[in-house]
């Protein structure tokens, strides 16, 4: 039966290092083989803007570091975004990410952050980022005319240096942003904002309300009550197609925020985030600090009992 038990926890374990290690990453899957990040060294960032292979020049892209990056793969937001109610560990898809950069957009217009780095896509659409340090950096562009249409770039979250599919880390990292294409600005378009809550058993605890702001080229233009009454949805009307968009929620406590945008529709989950669990210690007056130092001591006498117990067998079995 010893035996059998013994098996069972090797096969256990084996199963444990040969399976894939999970971290936070965008949407990529670490390996236990996957080397340490060098967070010491520099990385470049490269950005490819074009339509249907046709470069758009002279478009503005602002980089923000949103946090760095440790030798595993685990991210620490920086000051800039370190009061944001975000999750941004443990996210698994590509569509967790996108929303993320949504979320993050918006701040950024509505608190005007400074971005770290700023800089114009050359003839050919390129535009080369050097001699950044390693960490997660959000990437936003500048809406832009060309003949009748207007190009709105994708705001992206891209990790610096990237999992390459060779399952090594890329310190010079290549991206081609996606955008919104508009031909008829001159048309009049409307924007819904939708409210989803993520706290089941927690229902209790919503707000009666909360604020919503649209941003219009990044100023506060309409602000909006969303409650039970308007079914926790409403419909920003007759907006200028010439101008850039964005969706902010005022921050609510013990719940993480995203925002999800496809078309015109914009989904805000707020996910209540569940408090730890803090055991309490009654105050008697007892003093504590003992307890760790008696516990050790105890665990060395049974260790000295139990070695004392098997050489007085094994003394008994030889006479």
């Amino acid at each position: 039966m010893k035996k059998i038990s013994k098996k069972i926890i090797y096969f256990i374990l084996c199963l444990i290092l040969i399976s894939p290690l999970y971290v936070m990453g965008l949407g990529v899957e670490i390996q236990r083989d996957t080397p340490y990040i060098d967070t010491d060294k520099l990385t470049s960032l490269t950005i490819l803007y074009s339509n249907d292979d046709v470069p758009l020049s002279l478009v503005k892209f602002s980089v923000y570091k949103v946090a760095t990056v440790s030798r595993v793969f685990y991210y620490t937001l920086t000051k800039d975004f370190a009061n944001y109610p975000i999750k941004y560990n443990g996210l698994r898809t590509v569509d967790q990410w996108r929303d993320l950069a949504t979320t993050l957009d918006g701040y950024v217009a509505k608190d005007g952050i400074k971005p770290i780095i700023e800089g114009l896509t050359d003839d050919s659409g390129i535009l080369k980022l050097s001699d950044l340090e390693t960490g997660l950096y959000l990437v936003v562009g500048e809406s832009k005319e060309i003949g009748i249409a207007t190009y709105t770039p994708e705001s992206f979250l891209v990790s610096l240096p990237d999992l390459n599919v060779g399952n090594y880390w890329d310190y010079d990292v290549f991206v081609e942003p996606k955008f919104e294409r508009v031909d008829d600005y001159s048309r009049l378009f409307d924007k819904k904002v939708i409210k989803v809550w993520d706290d089941k058993g927690y229902e209790q605890l919503r707000p009666n309300e909360i604020n919503v702001q649209l941003l219009k080229d990044d100023e506060v233009y309409e602000e909006v009550v969303l409650n039970e009454d308007n079914d926790w949805e409403y419909v920003f009307k007759n907006l200028d197609n010439k101008c850039n968009y964005k969706i902010v929620e005022q921050q609510i406590d013990g719940y993480t925020v995203s925002v999800n945008k496809e078309g015109e529709i914009y989904t805000i989950t707020n996910t209540y985030v569940k408090p730890p669990e803090v055991p309490v210690i009654p105050e008697t007056g007892q003093l504590w600090w003992p307890v760790p130092l008696l516990i050790i001591i105890g665990g060395c006498f049974v260790f000295i009992g139990f070695k004392l117990d098997k050489r007085k067998k094994i003394k008994n079995e030889k006479e």
